[in-house]
């Protein structure tokens, strides 16, 4: 048995934007899917002549907070929303069915989706997180 393993079990994760009131946030309704952000430490070079051993080095510089995409099933007054927070920073929170959280200020940077002939319609959804997100354990 593996210890500390989460799993995605009821209640589903869920995805919300923070509504005009600072603290309240609005669901996203039919979630599909979510990835969390993908957090990156970039690095600059900073090798000269003398480094020791003939070894690069490297110093830490910016975060870079990644994407975090969802999917759901379409609904045309949720559509409507996402379009409205096209080049919008918006605050954002992904709750876990643990309880634990992301949050983070983002930019909706992709909103498309699939019309099949034989299968539900689908939107897909990518934010751009600005700054550093937040992990909260419950």
């Amino acid at each position: 048995t593996v210890t500390g393993v989460q799993t995605c079990a009821l209640p589903i994760s869920i995805i919300a934007y923070e509504s005009d009131t600072p603290g309240t946030y609005v669901d996203f309704a039919e979630i599909t899917s979510i990835t969390p952000p993908a957090i990156k430490g970039e690095t600059a070079d900073v090798t000269h002549m003398a480094s020791p051993d003939g070894a690069r080095e490297f110093i830490a510089t910016l975060i870079d907070g990644g994407e975090v995409t969802f999917g759901l099933n379409y609904r045309g007054a949720q559509t409507d929303t996402l379009l409205g927070f096209l080049r919008t920073k918006k605050n954002y929170k992904i709750t876990l069915g643990n309880a634990d959280a992301w949050t983070f200020a983002g930019i909706i940077t992709n909103l498309s989706g699939a019309i099949p002939l034989d299968d539900k319609i689908t939107q897909d959804v990518t934010l751009k997180v600005s700054g550093k997100p937040a992990h909260v354990t419950d």
